[in-house]
């Protein structure tokens, strides 16, 4: 029988020399592995260094998401396969599921999860969810089981254990936290109102966001919460606000609008009764409700 380890090392043996050193160049950009240690490391020393660091529970879905950065889905489908295989050959693997801790701080209500890349089959099937579905916690069962909802899914059930948090991806709306005093890289232009953008991920596993009147600002991902306005939400601006950054035009504390679509600049672009392409600075605005909208909805085109 092989072992998690045998298998990441069988995957590495099948990479040519060009696709080791783009998986090479993939963990070094996640910033946890030194480029010293990576540098020089043949198959079997990659997979040492990554089940060092990620643990040789996620060490399979960290290789997974690499191959699938590279898109090499047969691998992908190839590694699935014989992991499937292994844990069907395991006694203990028919009990493990409730008990093996899904994260170092566990789910809480309002997380944005999804489902473990090394997951083949989830224990309460597809319905229309993939891997690349993301969804939001919104509670717990008394057996212990969650209850997520997916655009297009809500109410979705899901095995913790075969659950994961979802970071940050280029295109989510973020801010800084408002227990962060000082960023780590300064606040420049940016306050704990302002609203961003990710762009992009820098080797150093720090993000470039884009915000309002500041673009390429660096941020720590540790320091940022997701802001989470999506097409289709209905909106307000919020009651604190006295005057909007963009004024009141027709619109007044009462009026609900639909958000429509995000700006270049970070703004949302809002249609009240009356008022169509209402301009809005996301500090200013406050969620009512969510419709459920089609994954690819998630990341709009801007105007």
């Amino acid at each position: 029988m092989n072992s998690v380890k045998g298998l990441l090392r069988n995957t590495m043996e099948d990479l040519c020399e060009k696709d080791l050193k783009k998986m090479k160049h993939l963990l070094r950009d996640d910033g946890k592995i030194m480029w010293s240690k990576l540098e020089h490391a043949d198959g079997d020393d990659i997979v040492d260094l990554i089940v060092e660091v990620y643990t040789e529970e996620k060490s399979v879905e960290t290789v997974i998401n690499k191959l699938k950065h590279m898109n090499l889905n047969q691998k992908v489908e190839d590694l699935q396969k014989h992991l499937a295989d292994v844990k069907a050959e395991s006694p203990a693997s028919q009990s493990v599921d409730s008990t093996v801790p899904t994260t170092e701080r566990g789910f809480l209500v309002g997380d944005r999860v999804r489902v473990r890349a090394s997951v083949v089959e989830p224990k309460h099937k597809w319905g229309n969810v993939t891997h690349s579905s993301v969804g939001v916690v919104k509670a717990f069962k008394p057996s212990g089981l969650m209850l997520v909802d997916f655009p297009g899914k809500p109410g979705w059930t899901a095995e913790p254990s075969e659950m994961e948090l979802q970071g940050f991806v280029v295109g989510d709306r973020v801010r800084v936290k408002t227990t962060v005093k000082e960023p780590k890289h300064k606040w420049g232009s940016v306050t704990h109102s302002s609203v961003g953008v990710v762009k992009d991920f820098i080797p150093n596993g720090q993000m470039l966001v884009d915000f309002p009147g500041h673009s390429a600002w660096r941020a720590d991902p540790s320091e940022m919460e997701y802001q989470g306005f999506m097409v289709g939400d209905r909106v307000r601006v919020k009651a604190s606000v006295e005057e909007p950054k963009y004024k009141w035009g027709a619109v007044t504390h009462s009026s609900v609008g639909v958000f429509k679509a995000f700006t270049q600049n970070g703004l949302m672009l809002v249609d009240f009764p009356g008022v169509t392409g209402w301009t809005a600075d996301p500090a200013d605005m406050e969620l009512l409700g969510r419709s459920s909208v089609p994954n690819h909805y998630r990341i709009i085109d801007y105007y």
